[in-house]
């Protein structure tokens, strides 16, 4: 038994420093097949009023925003803690905005110029296929976790925790 001991301690040592330097973030990104984006800043656009727009960005989005940018986006209705909302077409038969999504899409090495994503630069994709966000709340602070599939079968995965600005 004295013989395996030094051999797990090793073993726990490597698998322990191995978590330490792992890229993968716990909260506020998503990621594309391996790569991880940051995502720190929540809005909420229209809502209320129109089909809203929740966006999850590594900047403050505004009309007068401009620079690099890393999104995810869904266009949802409503924002019900502790309901999974599904993609679903929004001109499809049975739509319901307390439970599905209608559009999703993200941006990665992009580039927002006045408040417009320049669709030249980076990468977007807005082909969204299927997918799942699920939504919860705790205080002021939402919590969003997500998975979804783009055409190609390209998966992208994230969540988001945090404040979300809301505008009408």
């Amino acid at each position: 038994m004295k013989k395996f001991l030094p051999g797990i301690a090793a073993i726990a040592m490597l698998l322990m420093a191995c978590g330490k330097d792992s890229k993968m973030p716990t909260s506020n990104y998503f990621s594309i097949n391996g790569q991880s984006f940051s995502i720190t800043y929540g809005l909420l656009q229209n809502y209320r009023t129109d089909m809203g727009e929740l966006w999850l960005s590594s900047i403050p989005l505004n009309d007068s925003a401009s620079g690099k940018v890393d999104l995810i986006y869904f266009e949802i209705d409503t924002l019900i803690s502790g309901r999974t909302y599904t993609f679903y077409p929004e001109d499809s038969t049975g739509f319901d905005r307390t439970k599905y999504f209608s559009e999703a899409g993200y941006v990665y090495n992009g580039e927002i110029k006045r408040g417009e994503i320049d669709k030249s630069i980076g990468t977007v994709n807005l082909d969204i296929r299927s997918g799942k966000l699920t939504v919860s709340k705790q205080g002021d602070e939402y919590l969003f976790d997500y998975s979804l599939q783009f055409g190609n079968e390209q998966m992208v995965n994230g969540n988001y925790r945090g404040k979300i600005t809301a505008t009408e």
